[in-house]
């Protein structure tokens, strides 16, 4: 496991019988852990999961100033994973890509209710409900 695993856990995972320091402690004191970590392989921690990621469900492609930015999307069941790539030089694909892997929208509702999203939960069965309607119409 990586040192920012390790950190990240620590944080996390305090033991229930110590007293919790309010928040904004628990935040400046994982800085300063962060801070202070030595030899981070950033490059390595992202190939890792770009790997557990897979291929990404969408790409957008932006160019501002002669910088090109390209935005991957991985769309999953707690919601979207997004990552940013800047480079000065123009990515492959010029256009935005979509590939259709998007769960179905009753097991996204199915998800959200067995998390207690139930916020999400109703947009998505208004969705459902505003689709439905759509194709009873036709």
């Amino acid at each position: 496991m990586s040192k920012f695993d390790d950190l990240f856990n620590d944080f996390l995972n305090e033991s229930p019988n110590n007293k919790k320091d309010d928040s904004a402690d628990m935040m400046s004191n994982l800085f300063k852990k962060l801070s202070n970590l030595n030899n981070f392989d950033k490059e390595g921690m992202m190939k890792e999961l770009d790997s557990k990621l897979g291929e990404p469900d969408e790409f957008e492609n932006y160019e501002e100033n002669g910088v090109y930015y390209q935005k991957q999307i991985w769309n999953t069941t707690h919601g979207q994973v997004i990552k940013t790539v800047i480079s000065d030089v123009p990515f492959k694909n010029k256009k935005t890509e979509t590939k259709k892997t998007r769960l179905p929208l009753e097991t996204q509702l199915e998800v959200a209710v067995k998390e207690e999203n139930y916020e999400l939960a109703a947009k998505l069965r208004d969705r459902i409900t505003k689709r439905n309607e759509k194709k009873n119409k036709k």
